[in-house]
């Protein structure tokens, strides 16, 4: 594995040309347009690839065929394998792991020490659509399930 080399300015990640990234196995492991970029310790390895504006941070890995896309992050101590996706704004972070088909997408979030894998999707709503119960904390993306919804209110 060898360190990534910005080769120009990427704004959206605070990177100057020159700047040292992180990891990758090779060249395919990192688009060359748009804002992408691997940061700190991260690697992205095999067939993975980070393309758009994404980022891969801390000591992340991205392996096998893994895809992180669009405005997504991966950092912390994450783990994103298989042939899992990570797209929109979505985020991974701390110690989760995905791996298999797992697709994270939208506005949704993967952290702490959860997993998430098979043929798993999950989509979040951005922050400003989330209806809240009173007693959520803010930006917790709680959804509030009214006296006449069931668990299933949150099923589409």
């Amino acid at each position: 594995m060898r360190r990534v080399q910005a080769v120009r300015d990427i704004p959206q990640a605070g990177v100057k040309a020159g700047d040292v990234g992180g990891w990758v196995d090779g060249s395919g492991n990192l688009a060359q347009d748009g804002g992408c970029w691997i940061g700190g310790d991260a690697q992205v390895f095999g067939m993975a690839k980070v393309s758009g504006d994404a980022q891969v941070s801390g000591s992340a890995q991205v392996g096998e065929r893994a895809y992180v896309g669009e405005n997504a992050t991966v950092g912390g101590r994450a783990q994103v394998f298989g042939m899992s996706t990570v797209r929109g704004h979505a985020a991974v972070g701390g110690d989760a792991k995905m791996s298999g088909l797992a697709v994270l997408d939208g506005f949704a979030r993967l952290a702490g020490h959860t997993a998430v894998a098979g043929f798993t999707q999950m989509f979040g709503i951005p922050p400003s659509r989330a209806k809240t119960s009173p007693d959520s904390t803010p930006g917790s993306f709680a959804p509030r399930i009214g006296a006449d919804q069931g668990p299933d209110a949150l099923m589409h």
